[in-house]
């Protein structure tokens, strides 16, 4: 923040399946918070867009974020790509045959070594278990210890844009505008997010690659009623999900 000094700003985290119903709750209440909102949740996007809820708004460098991971007029962008494959750790495995795709995982010599976030407690998780139905085995790092992402061989994964907007009535749009183009400046794109979405900084051109679903991934979230049926479903195999959120239980208002 050496670039913005005296500029404050809090943020407040949250699963995004809270904080897209918690929003709509507070602009229904007329009690908003938050001026910028940044979620996984990419259907909630185009549904604020249309109802006016978020402000256009184009920062610099708006014409380098790939055109699939913004919106037109300025109303959403994706500021960071993050991607979930299966993956293993290097140093357990050592010199055993790796799992090379999804179909490897079923091998009974990996019964009780796999673990996975509830698919039905995830849409990104959820996406990538209906890709390879049943099989088990997909999610991110939860460690410092090396790991290989599986990807390359035709196996399917997800890429999906973070995506990021200003909501209209933001008590503080100045900010929230600074906000956006900060974000999305060179030196952040190279140094603080995951995988850039801007198509002259990222050469890995994850929006190029078919496999990675990342054009898919925003239809999948969008049907909502095929989304709920995939999570009854894998309910029935793996069971209700269990354990305390991990921000803990933040409220109505949570940064006030």
């Amino acid at each position: 923040m050496e670039r913005f000094p005296g500029v404050n700003f809090t943020v407040v985290v949250d699963y995004s399946k809270y904080h897209d119903v918690r929003i709509d709750s507070q602009l229904e209440t007329d009690t908003l918070v938050p001026d910028v909102v940044a979620l996984q949740t990419l259907q909630d996007f185009p549904r604020w867009a249309k109802s006016g809820d978020l402000l256009p708004y184009k920062p610099a460098n708006f014409s380098k974020i790939h055109d699939s991971l913004k919106e037109n007029d300025g109303a959403w962008m994706a500021y960071s790509i993050y991607s979930f494959s299966f993956i293993y750790n290097t140093i357990a495995l050592c010199d055993q045959i790796v799992p090379v795709t999804p179909a490897d995982l079923v091998n009974p010599q990996w019964a009780g070594k796999i673990a996975s976030s509830y698919p039905h407690d995830d849409d990104a998780v959820l996406f990538l278990f209906t890709r390879y139905e049943k099989v088990i085995g997909v999610g991110t790092s939860g460690g410092g210890e090396p790991i290989k992402f599986v990807t390359g061989n035709g196996t399917e994964y997800l890429s999906r844009g973070q995506r990021v907007g200003i909501l209209s009535k933001a008590k503080h749009p100045a900010v929230a505008n600074l906000f956006m183009n900060w974000v999305i400046l060179e030196e952040v794109q190279m140094s603080l997010v995951s995988s850039s979405a801007r198509t002259d900084t990222n050469t890995a051109n994850p929006w190029e690659i078919p496999e990675g679903n990342m054009a898919v991934i925003p239809l999948f979230m969008k049907g909502r009623a095929k989304v709920e049926q995939w999570k009854q479903t894998f309910a029935l195999y793996f069971g209700e999900v269990h354990g305390e959120p991990s921000p803990g239980i933040l409220g109505l208002h949570p940064g006030l």
